[in-house]
């Protein structure tokens, strides 16, 4: 069965460099192929049904049919290895030129300010205790001189 689905996706990948039915072909850059070990780790990571489907899916592109339809459950174990690959639009985890410090940076300072304003307000609240019992004191202790 790993052999039937490792020379199917030969084919496919055979078929596809072929681009079809000639004529005038644009120059396209070559694409990425899936050497053998990768083959192999998908179908290890594929239970019975999934290869089988698999099969089926790949048997029926390479005969030319346009509606293909994937069980959710392969697709997702498709679109996974493919994002592992490095194939597909993207190429991959490092070149999506989606940046995280910003992220970082502004939870930090988040953090930051949330604690400065924090530490501001409890000192206020300490001095406007302070004012009010000094308020509260008589005048007549701050007037009188003693000695």
């Amino acid at each position: 069965m790993e052999d039937e689905i490792a020379d199917l996706l030969e084919g496919f990948e055979k078929s596809q460099e072929a681009g079809g039915l000639g004529g005038e072909r644009k120059e396209e850059p070559p694409k990425k192929q899936l050497s053998e070990a990768q083959t192999k780790a998908l179908v290890a990571e594929l239970n019975q049904q999934q290869r089988e489907e698999l099969c089926r899916v790949l048997k029926a592109q390479s005969d030319g049919e346009k509606d293909l339809r994937l069980s959710p459950e392969l697709a997702r174990v498709l679109h996974r290895f493919q994002r592992r690959a490095g194939l597909g639009p993207g190429g991959g985890y490092g070149e999506t030129g989606d940046e995280t410090w910003p992220m970082y940076l502004g939870i930090v300072l988040f953090i930051v300010i949330t604690i400065v304003f924090i530490v501001i307000y409890f000192q206020e609240r300490a001095a406007s205790d302070l004012e009010e019992r000094e308020s509260e004191e008589d005048t007549y202790w701050f007037m009188r001189d003693f000695g």
